[in-house]
């Protein structure tokens, strides 16, 4: 029986360029799902790559930042 994948917070804001405290806002509203082991807060690689899937890079006035669509 494989045992499930997880990443910390850091990984998945470095793996998505999305900020960390960004990370926390989308936990909040449901976009991304956690589970809490021991102090830690991780994310199961499966549902990291489904939140990755749903960002879109947008560039506007020089700058480009990172949105969500669901």
């Amino acid at each position: 029986m494989a045992s499930e994948q997880y990443l910390a917070l850091a990984q998945v804001a470095e793996d998505t360029g999305v900020a960390r405290t960004t990370l926390y806002s989308h936990i909040k509203r449901g976009n991304l799902k956690t589970k809490k082991v021991g102090f830690f807060t991780v994310v199961s690689a499966a549902d990291a790559a489904a939140f990755k899937k749903k960002l879109k890079k947008v560039s506007f006035g020089g700058r480009t930042i990172t949105v969500y669509q669901e």
